[in-house]
């Protein structure tokens, strides 16, 4: 298999193109294969499965009931009943997978820096400004377009078909909006942070993600404030659309 080729356009930071040639029939099946055996993945399976449906059938339910009223407009139009499947759909499925790869690197974070973990046990107070202050240092979404047609940007062509990856997520690290952008401080004075995106684009389940992430600090430091990652295992980063830990074994002393 012919390694994927990456090029990036230096000129316009802002946008790369990737090209991901895809695998044989045969590694495919063999991966399938593999992945099919393991209990964890089939048990995964079964458990999505269940979610999918029972989402679904509240979803049906809601729009069986659901009228438009003045209060549901958009620049003064009512929206229709697809719009509004469409916002329920975008808001559960998002909320399956960012704020699960969110607290991968909170996890990670605390569980690296013991100064940060006993800041927000002894003065519970900084766990919300620490929630935005993690959100803007380890932002994961970065937004992706399909190229429409061909077209030439600085001297770079592209082609209809092309993905564009637009890591708008590198604002948070810009030094002239922040202090040490690369460091992370609970006691940062907050300024807005480009993760949940901006604009018309903004993140409609941003505040959803807030509260799950500010709620999850609070009881598992209740309940383990002392944590570490297991000594012989080497965490992965995944990077797509969706930044990822996959795996991250986390050890701590038994209750006693």
């Amino acid at each position: 298999m012919e390694p994927t080729t990456t090029r990036t356009v230096h000129d316009t930071p802002e946008v790369a193109r990737r090209e991901h040639p895809p695998l044989p029939a045969s590694e495919k099946d063999l991966r399938w294969q593999q992945a099919s055996r393991n209990p964890r993945f089939r048990l995964a399976l079964i458990v999505g499965g269940i979610v999918l449906l029972v989402a679904g059938f509240f979803l049906w339910r809601y729009l069986g009931s659901y009228e438009s009223t003045d209060d549901a407009q958009v620049d003064g139009q009512l929206l229709s009943d697809e719009v509004v499947a469409n916002v329920v759909t975008l808001l559960l499925t998002a909320g399956l997978d960012t704020v699960v790869a969110m607290l991968g690197f909170f996890v990670r974070f605390l569980a690296l820096n013991p100064a940060h973990r006993r800041q927000l046990i002894e003065e519970p107070a900084c766990i919300q400004p620490a929630v935005e202050e993690l959100l803007r240092r380890f932002a994961i979404v970065t937004l992706a377009r399909e190229v429409t047609c061909d077209v030439e940007i600085r001297g770079i062509g592209l082609k209809r078909g092309d993905m564009i990856s637009v890591p708008t997520i590198l604002a948070n690290l810009d030094e002239d909006a922040f202090d040490d952008p690369l460091s992370v401080n609970f006691r940062r004075r907050t300024i807005p942070h480009l993760t949940f995106g901006g604009g018309p684009h903004r993140c409609m389940g941003a505040m959803l993600a807030r509260t799950e992430l500010q709620i999850f600090l609070q009881e598992w430091l209740a309940r383990i404030p002392d944590f570490s990652i297991r000594p012989d295992f080497d965490v992965k980063v995944r990077s797509r659309v969706v930044t990822t830990i996959p795996a991250l074994p986390l050890v701590w002393a038994a209750a006693t």
